[in-house]
């Protein structure tokens, strides 16, 4: 038994032992789960109705995440605690899968949706995803300061959606990935860069050395270390959520189009020089889809027996 499930199962025979007929507030009970305390705020004069919350339930023969609901000393229902980003994440690869077409799926931030991937991917589902069950690694980069943050002080809904990224991902990426054996240098140039052309349909245009490629390069030292700041970073924002982590693996010089752009902590690039980058539709994730569609109608006329009717 797990010491998550022992929380709840605990948690359960104190609050039953405990419930009083006369009370009538409702309590809530966060159950523990491996990532804080079990929270219950149970009173002297405890309730008749208890909702225990995404716990591991733990039966003979089964076990899941749920919600437990308990009435006056009995267990009324046990209900799956619905895990949103999961339930979106497989919904959209069930209507991708429908019109079969790919699926790009990005802001991956949860187990149960790289679950769900995962899970996907083995059906052969044609599925990109950004992080976790890793095809790529980019990022969302769209930056705001502190007073725009704070818009949404008093309603969440107001808070402007996005933080930086642009320039810690190649560092951030080889410290957590390669730096800790998890991926090889090979798998880093597939995840940042090669594959992203592949999936936009730019290689080998972009994302590889070879003769013919734009020179896009970086020169990353290994053994270089790094320390993300607000003072030294280059957005002008006044924070900055991988704020003081340290890390080895440095991209020292960056080379774009033949120049250097990136030398000694410094950028030296002026507006304009960007150049727009066409991308014709239909990459390798396209393959074959014709082929399935095909399949897929061709099932859709079934044989007709006709019978001449005697007279």
């Amino acid at each position: 038994m797990s010491l998550s499930s022992l929380s709840l199962l605990l948690l359960m025979l104190s609050t039953l032992l405990s419930t009083s007929e006369s009370s009538t507030n409702n309590q809530v009970c966060d159950a523990w789960n491996g990532h804080g305390e079990t929270q219950c705020g149970i009173q002297a004069s405890s309730s008749s109705k208890i909702l225990i919350k995404g716990g591991t339930v733990v039966n003979a023969y089964h076990q899941e995440i749920t919600d437990v609901y308990v009435e006056n000393g009995i267990i009324v229902a046990v209900k799956p605690n619905i895990k949103l980003e999961g339930e979106a994440t497989s919904r959209a690869i069930r209507l991708a899968s429908f019109v079969n077409v790919p699926l790009y799926v990005v802001h991956v931030m949860s187990i149960d949706a790289m679950e769900e991937i995962a899970k996907a991917r083995k059906s052969a589902v044609n599925l990109v995803n950004l992080l976790h069950s890793l095809n790529l690694v980019g990022t969302d980069h769209c930056t705001f300061t502190s007073t725009q943050k704070s818009l949404g002080i008093d309603d969440f809904r107001k808070i402007p959606n996005g933080v930086n990224g642009i320039e810690e991902r190649m560092h951030l990426v080889w410290h957590t990935m390669v730096e800790s054996g998890k991926i090889s240098p090979a798998d880093y140039v597939r995840l940042t860069s090669t594959e992203c052309a592949r999936i936009f349909n730019i290689y080998p245009r972009k994302g590889a050395i070879l003769a013919g490629s734009d020179a896009d390069i970086i020169i990353l030292n290994p053994n270089s270390s790094f320390e993300i700041t607000t003072s030294s970073h280059h957005s002008r924002v006044d924070t900055n959520v991988y704020e003081g982590m340290k890390g080895k693996g440095k991209v020292e010089v960056t080379i774009a189009g033949g120049r250097i752009v990136w030398e000694n902590d410094q950028l030296q690039v002026v507006p304009g020089t960007g150049k727009y980058i066409e991308m014709p539709p239909f990459s390798y994730l396209f393959d074959g889809i014709d082929k399935a569609d095909a399949k897929y109608l061709s099932s859709l006329h079934a044989p007709v027996k006709r019978f001449n009717s005697t007279t």
